[in-house]
């Protein structure tokens, strides 16, 4: 090929594209003209922001249990996108997830073992402060809990054992005065004594 071309004519050439054994020659003035359309279409794709491509949880189903791409009968592996974010391990979610409000916000976060809660937990208001705090083991509530008003102001603080109050629990009212509902001493889940 290159003794068809004329000196000037290879040194005008940028580059060579094979496509079904042809060769395509793009010469320079070509390329300076793709590259002034190009450039600034490139240029004003990198300050746009992009819409995620991945998974969200609007693209999965739930069948027993498990979750599933629609019309698929494979458990979905692989990690979601959007106002909820997480992964999911043969059709459960597993590992880090963290949920949004529609303004952003973080909801709650915390980890998921195969389908069910595990470790601490975290869940907030809609202006970003705690709502409550505590563990899960197994998805069942597990240890020492407290939740709190939108104030910071401690709502109620006890330990759980297999998913019931155990244990001494207080609780308060807004006013910050005693709430003797959440108040005393509890034994599984049943308040025993004030």
């Amino acid at each position: 090929m290159d003794e068809t071309l004329s000196g000037t004519s290879r040194h005008k050439l940028i580059f060579t594209w094979v496509v079904d054994l042809k060769c395509v020659l793009i010469s320079r003035e070509l390329w300076s003209e793709l590259m002034q359309i190009i450039f600034p279409v490139l240029l004003l794709l990198i300050g746009v922001p992009f819409p995620s491509f991945g998974e969200t949880l609007d693209d999965l189903v739930k069948r027993n249990g498990l979750y599933y791409k629609i019309s698929r009968d494979i458990p979905f592996n692989g990690i979601i996108h959007g106002q909820n974010r997480g992964s999911f391990k043969n059709g459960s979610r597993h590992g880090q997830w963290v949920y949004h409000y529609d303004n952003g916000r973080v909801k709650s976060e915390g980890n998921y073992k195969l389908g069910k809660k595990e470790g601490t937990w975290v869940g907030y208001y809609h202006n970003g402060k705690i709502f409550y705090k505590g563990a899960y083991l197994d998805g069942i509530k597990e240890g020492l809990w407290v939740s709190f008003y939108d104030d910071e102001k401690v709502f109620y603080r006890g330990q759980y054992k297999a998913g019931k109050e155990d244990g001494p629990w207080i609780g308060f009212n807004p006013d910050g005065s005693s709430w003797s509902y959440r108040t005393g001493l509890f034994k599984n889940g049943v308040k025993v004594s004030n």
